[in-house]
């Protein structure tokens, strides 16, 4: 949530919106390759820091401030929260219907 309050691109503004907190939706294709796109055009993480546009550099600053981890852990933080949390949110859902029956 933190790192869609700076960068609001995942997701954008234009595609569906989801809940974040469940993840990506069961029927997204995202792929880690994608998600690493995405945070690295916010934040340029994968750039050297002179390579980095201002906007970037900020982004980054305030991902990090809040969240205090290393700028190397940030796309894997949010590889987890975002692939992770869906899987979760789906195994949770599956199994709430399954006891139902």
């Amino acid at each position: 949530m933190v790192y869609q309050y700076y960068c609001k691109n995942l997701p954008r503004p234009d595609e569906p919106q989801y809940l974040l907190w469940n993840g990506l939706p069961a029927e997204s294709k995202m792929t880690l390759k994608d998600l690493e796109s995405l945070v690295d055009e916010c934040t340029g993480v994968s750039k050297p820091a002179n390579a980095r546009t201002d906007l970037q550099k900020q982004n980054l600053a305030n991902i990090l401030g809040v969240m205090r981890f290393s700028e190397r852990l940030l796309v894997r933080h949010l590889q987890a929260a975002t692939f992770l949390f869906r899987e979760i949110a789906e195994r949770t859902t599956q199994d709430a219907m399954r006891s139902r029956t």
